[in-house]
C-alpha cells in the first residue's frame, strides 16, 4: 500500500502544474462561464419580449 501511495505522489508532483498555467485555465473558465451568463440572460430577455 506504501508503495502505491509514494508513486502516486511521485507522478503528482510530476505532473504539477505551474501557477501560470493554472491561472490561464482560470482565467478561460472564468470568462466561459460569463459569456454562459451572458448568453443565458439574452435568451431570458428574448423570451420575456
Amino acid at each position: 500500500m506504501r508503495g502505491i501511495l509514494r508513486s502516486s505522489t511521485e507522478s503528482h508532483h510530476k505532473d504539477r502544474l505551474s501557477l501560470k498555467e493554472i491561472s490561464q485555465a482560470l482565467d478561460i473558465s472564468e470568462a466561459g462561464v460569463k459569456s454562459r451568463i451572458y448568453i443565458e440572460l439574452v435568451n431570458g430577455f428574448a423570451l420575456q419580449l
